[in-house]
């Protein structure tokens, strides 16, 4: 029979299990936890309770001061190094020697040692390993104890193969953490872009006479290359653009903006709907980068002649509601603005009270149901032909269909409408 283990035997392989369990589950934290601090934090505070530490630390290179910053702490007491406290590397502390030498060093009598800074009072030996990952020094790992000569071979092994572990996850929460901070602030840029491209969408409908001009863009990210508009172009007239540049999100977005602009330049010249888009046309075929190109239509309503007259670069036809019907009006095309010199027709409505005329973009067409059928324009024809027509009701009926509500394009809806009698 083998003899009985004594107290101390079984106490032994006690601490050690307790330390390979302490490797097992840090490896699992190290693998499942990508926040910085949060992982540092678990990792020294597992440390200090299994190892029976007096403190714990990880400390990490700042490489524009060539300092260790003490990002993770716990101890039993506080005393003259608290989180954030800096070490210059290879002057200050058995920590800064560890972090030049790029190896371990272990004091097990820290009274010993001229390194040595007093960060523990009760501390009497100290482990100090470097947190090395593809041959480059990221910080330093540190453990300290209340009793001389604390850490066996054993245990600095142990504790060896968790600052490997660890500083590969380090790596990993760095680059995490950068991408996340890229991620917000491209958020943030994003966001402020669409309060910009928002603030630049009629916010109310134009009410003229028996005439009222609305529209709505939804675009299907923060920013995209839909757009509309609708103003005063003269005593009585009203001009009006329905947009898409081809394209979403930021370079879309810009690009809406610029031709935005001019289009508003130019169109206060009193010239016709389609004498505007050639001049549009020439500056974008000289300032659009190559590939680049918009879809338009623009029109002029003359609240007095009860008239609209309507142009159009290479978009869909737009749809005129009267009491006969909802029908595709036809108007001679040109091709989309920025590509190359090109001709414009026109198109003149005479609007009769109750008509309408709806003018939008293919995202609305295009709308995709489940099952990859798409919206298409009898549902858009049946749904202009609603009592309650507005421009949300058209887009809200495409959205509908493409439940649960996703659209593949950025969709947007004009509507000219004429009051009944």
């Amino acid at each position: 029979m083998r003899p009985a283990k004594t107290q101390s035997e079984v106490e032994l392989l006690q601490g050690r299990l307790r330390q390979m369990m302490l490797l097992q589950d840090a490896a699992h934290k190290i693998n499942s936890i990508l926040d910085l601090d949060t992982l540092l934090d678990a990792i020294v505070g597992d440390v200090a309770q299994t190892f029976g530490c007096s403190r714990s630390a990880v400390l990490l290179i700042d490489e524009a001061s060539n300092e260790l910053e003490l990002v993770a702490v716990r101890g039993w007491t506080t005393h003259v190094h608290p989180k954030g406290f800096r070490f210059k590397i290879g002057r200050e502390g058995l920590v800064g020697q560890a972090a030049l030498s790029e190896k371990p060093l272990y004091t097990p009598d820290v009274s010993k040692s001229p390194h040595y800074l007093i960060s523990e009072e009760t501390t009497q030996s100290e482990l100090d390993i470097p947190l090395k990952t593809r041959g480059r020094v990221l910080g330093v790992f540190n453990a300290q104890h209340p009793e001389l000569d604390a850490f066996p071979e054993a245990q600095r092994d142990l504790l060896e193969a968790l600052a490997e572990h660890l500083a590969i996850a380090i790596e990993n929460a760095k680059l995490f953490r950068q991408e996340r901070q890229a991620r917000e602030r491209l958020e943030k840029d994003q966001a402020d872009a669409h309060r910009v491209q928002v603030s630049l969408l009629p916010r109310n409908a134009h009410e003229i006479g028996s005439f009222s001009v609305s529209g709505m863009c939804l675009p299907v990210s923060a920013v995209g290359g839909d757009w509309f508009d609708y103003f005063p172009v003269g005593d009585g007239l009203v001009g009006l653009a329905l947009g898409d540049v081809a394209g979403k999100g930021m370079p879309a977005a810009l690009l809406m903006a610029s031709t935005r602009s001019i289009l508003r330049q130019h169109a206060k010249k009193n010239a016709s709907p389609a004498q505007i888009l050639t001049h549009l046309n020439d500056i974008l075929c000289d300032d659009f980068p190559q590939g680049s190109f918009v879809t338009m239509i623009y029109g002029t309503l003359d609240t007095r002649r009860e008239t609209l007259i309507l142009s159009s670069a290479g978009h869909p036809q737009p749809l005129v509601a009267t009491r006969n019907g909802v029908n595709d009006l036809e108007i001679p095309g040109g091709l989309p603005l920025g590509i190359q010199a090109s001709r414009f027709g026109e198109s003149v409505i005479n609007l009769a009270p109750g008509d309408s005329v709806l003018l939008y973009s293919d995202g609305i067409i295009e709308a995709s149901s489940p099952q990859g059928e798409e919206f298409g324009m009898e549902r858009l024809k049946q749904s202009f032909a609603a009592k309650d027509l507005a421009d949300d009701t058209v887009i809200a009926a495409a959205q509908a269909f493409a439940s649960p509500g996703m659209l593949t394009d950025d969709a947007t809806a004009l509507i000219v409408k004429r009051r009944s009698l």
